[in-house]
């Protein structure tokens, strides 16, 4: 694992901080300017999955596995301290794990939204 500093707890912290600060620009900018410009058939928002979700991807296997070894590394630590990193490193882990979770929906309600429109082209 990349060590950023001596201490290995917060190397961890300062590993889930760059994984968010890669997935905000990568994915949820875009997805912010694809909602807010919105075409009828999506374009913007399949440039936003087209160029940021591999980066989201990669950001969100990094977080995963940095918060899973810093909440297994903090079990020598007293409990209010456990808690209060585990906390951060959760927030720090939310954008690049929430964003993988609001692609696949979003890519299910976009498919759901071409089914329909297939289905209504073919019986009309």
């Amino acid at each position: 694992m990349l060590t950023i500093t001596k201490n290995q707890h917060l190397s961890q912290i300062l590993r889930l901080a760059m994984c968010a600060a890669v997935s905000i620009p990568s994915f949820w900018y875009p997805f912010y300017i694809a909602c807010k410009f919105a075409e009828y058939d999506h374009r913007m928002g399949s440039i936003a999955f087209g160029f940021g979700f591999p980066f989201l991807i990669l950001a969100a296997y990094f977080s995963i596995s940095t918060l899973n070894k810093l909440i297994h590394g903090l079990k020598s630590f007293p409990a209010h301290r456990r808690y209060i990193m585990c906390f951060i490193g959760v927030i720090l882990a939310a954008p690049s794990v929430l964003g993988v979770f609001t692609a696949i929906i979003n890519m299910a309600v976009m498919f759901l939204y071409l089914l329909i429109y297939c289905c209504r082209e073919l019986l009309f």
